[in-house]
């Protein structure tokens, strides 16, 4: 019933792309896009994190390009550095906020306006040598010098449908071999069948293992899982299904899952202050990203914990294959 809807959506988006890349805005540093054609969660924030601080260890001078979904700079333009942030989740969006404390030397232009926050952060960062835009693979406004696609091992292509009848957000297909594929694994799903599918197509993807840093107190002191009895975890993610997984790969035996819309501001935690008052001792587990949303509610500041991942780049070779495609050069500090 939804495949026709599909053809629609493919047709809408590629004469989208067509007139956006007739008069692309060229940057005077260099490009790179990391994103997915997958709707949902595919470890690309983790992965972004990873790169950026390699390459900044290797010398390159960067800066980050994020949409700001759901925050109040989404639809103008705020840089922020992490070092004297002065801003929250709740302003910036959930996922440059994480940026910016990830990275706390690193600018974050934050607003969806991709050639405004590049002309923006060249006009304070003169000297910048690559300007990263995360989750902008299909904006073609912008020229791109690398695009950098990022799939989960968990749920690959799924069906093989654009949306809505899958979750392709652009044909198998639309992958050049000028494009760095990156498959994103916890280790959860053993998917060869989607890696041999990919090889078929003469894309040779490399694999980025995401692994558990640990658990922490919202204060950032690390607890062992066993301290917490029968804990609720919370989420506003685009995989909840990962995160609950992620939860008991470190020996977490929760007693049910809050699953609210990926960037959810939580607005409504009713079902979570009941839980409160069933039960005053009640402890609740999120995500990294939901974290600082959760506790602007005060009922949470002293019963709420996250778990924190991080993705591995370096074995894998990638910010090797990074910087000789830019050809950029490393420079000790």
């Amino acid at each position: 019933m939804l495949y026709p809807l599909s053809l629609l959506y493919f047709a809408l988006h590629k004469i989208k792309q067509h007139f956006n890349s007739r008069n692309q805005f060229r940057a005077a540093c260099k490009i790179i896009s990391i994103g997915n054609i997958t709707a949902g969660g595919s470890g690309k924030t983790p992965l972004t994190i990873a790169i950026a601080k390699a390459m900044t260890e290797r010398g390159t001078k960067l800066a980050i390009s994020h949409r700001g979904f759901k925050g109040k700079y989404e639809h103008s333009m705020k840089i922020v550095l992490g070092s004297i942030l002065d801003e929250d989740a709740l302003s910036l969006g959930d996922e440059a906020y994480m940026f910016s404390n990830a990275l706390p030397q690193t600018p974050v232009a934050v607003g969806k306006d991709r050639k405004l926050a590049i002309i923006s952060l060249l006009k304070l960062y003169p000297d910048l040598d690559l300007i990263i835009l995360d989750d902008s693979l299909q904006n073609r406004k912008v020229f791109h010098d690398l695009d950098i696609v990022v799939f989960s091992e968990d749920y690959g292509i799924g069906n093989g449908f654009l949306l809505p009848a899958g979750y392709l957000r652009e044909p198998v297909s639309s992958i050049n071999k000028e494009q760095i594929v990156v498959i994103s694994s916890k280790g959860f799903a053993n998917n060869p069948e989607f890696e041999q599918s990919l090889k078929k197509q003469g894309i040779k993807p490399l694999h980025s293992r995401v692994r558990v840093k640990g658990l922490f107190t919202a204060s950032g002191k690390e607890l062992d899982p066993v301290e917490l009895d029968k804990p609720i975890l919370i989420s506003g993610i685009g995989n909840p299904q990962s995160f609950e997984e992620t939860a008991r790969t470190i020996g977490i035996d929760f007693l049910k899952h809050y699953r609210y819309p990926d960037h959810y501001n939580f607005v409504d935690v009713s079902a979570i202050l009941d839980d409160i008052k069933a039960n005053p001792q009640q402890q609740f587990i999120c995500t990294h990203k939901d974290l600082d949303k959760l506790l602007h509610k005060d009922e949470l500041n002293d019963r709420l914990s996250y778990i924190e991942i991080e993705a591995d780049t370096v074995e894998n070779g990638l910010i090797e294959l990074i910087l000789e495609r830019l050809a950029l050069d490393t420079r000790t500090e």
